[in-house]
């Protein structure tokens, strides 16, 4: 649905995004590689110059990302703020052509609410997610390939902490949506009982009803304000989840490397096992870390995702 507001000017910007956000994470990758390389000087008696070396290609590397990142944020802001004007300028032509029935049937409150507050749900949790969902994979995908060849009980205690964290969303999501959906609907509520108040306030004054008037808006602030609090109680379980997972995953592979390491037959094995942990935790944390960033997309997903409907519904 999103797609379609889409011109052809976004369809390759979306592509120059793409391929920005691959030259992100090669990069982003390449770091801990350098890193391995420094401690295999330091630890082998190379000389500083070696060590120089080593980081001012390190130092490019994340300078490189940097730039990237800015211009993919730029883009992804341009493509946002487009698609959101197509959205509300096509909600507003096809509302022009709405027959009496059809206007009663949405009502006035919520054609605004679906062309402001829903317009600006779907235009942030694109501008937000559009980098965080071409990154979170594809860095997962390229670490995991990165890897692979390591020691296997380190690949497995990555992927079991990958599979907790995926439940957890899930679970978060699935207890969290249906009452985004609430929300939109209750945030109509509040539109229309404020709109009364002001259009009809002199008949409110006339029959002395301002006491049912602020009632009347009570309940449906309050009714509002309760479901936005249970929402937000199940997002605050997000991230200390993910800081637990994050810390056992490190517990995980040092313990498992220094039974690696203390295993080792000669010293040269032990530095090189040492060397290999070292690149292995943080390749694991930069697959953890970009699933952290979905946890962003997935606060305002649910949310955006109702917006979307409503707005199609209209268009």
């Amino acid at each position: 649905m999103i797609f379609n507001y889409f011109r052809k000017i976004d369809w390759a910007l979306l592509a120059v995004t793409i391929v920005l956000v691959y030259i992100q994470v090669y990069l982003e990758l390449e770091i801990p590689g350098y890193m391995a390389n420094i401690t295999t000087i330091m630890t082998t008696g190379g000389t500083g110059q070696d060590v120089l070396d080593e980081g001012v290609w390190m130092m490019g590397c994340a300078l490189g990302s940097l730039i990237s990142a800015v211009i993919v944020g730029l883009i992804t802001a341009y493509i946002g703020t487009n698609m959101g004007k197509a959205m509300r300028k096509r909600q507003f032509e096809n509302v022009e052509t709405f027959s009496s029935a059809e206007i009663n049937k949405f009502s006035i409150y919520s054609l605004i609410t679906r062309s402001t507050n829903d317009v600006n749900q779907v235009q942030m949790a694109f501008i937000i997610g559009l980098m965080v969902m071409i990154r979170a994979p594809m860095m997962a995908v390229m670490a995991l390939m990165k890897i692979s060849t390591k020691n296997i009980g380190w690949v497995e205690v990555t992927l079991i902490a990958l599979l907790v964290m995926i439940a957890c969303i899930a679970v978060i999501i699935w207890f969290t949506f249906p009452r985004f959906k609430k929300i939109q609907w209750m945030n109509d509520d509040v539109n229309r009982i404020t709109k009364e108040g002001l259009s009809g306030i002199r008949v409110i004054h006339a029959y002395n009803a301002e006491g049912y008037q602020e009632a009347k808006f009570s309940a449906a602030n309050n009714k509002l304000t309760d479901t936005h609090v249970s929402v937000t109680r199940a997002m605050a379980f997000l991230a200390p989840t993910i800081m637990t997972v994050m810390s056992m995953l490190s517990l995980g592979i040092y313990w498992m490397g220094a039974i690696i390491i203390s295993n080792a037959p000669t010293l040269q094995d032990r530095l090189t096992d040492f060397s290999d942990m070292i690149v292995f935790s943080s390749y694991a944390m930069q697959v953890i870390a970009a699933f952290m960033m979905l946890i962003i997309v997935f606060i305002v997903l649910p949310r955006a995702l109702v917006s979307a409907r409503r707005i199609d519904e209209v268009v």
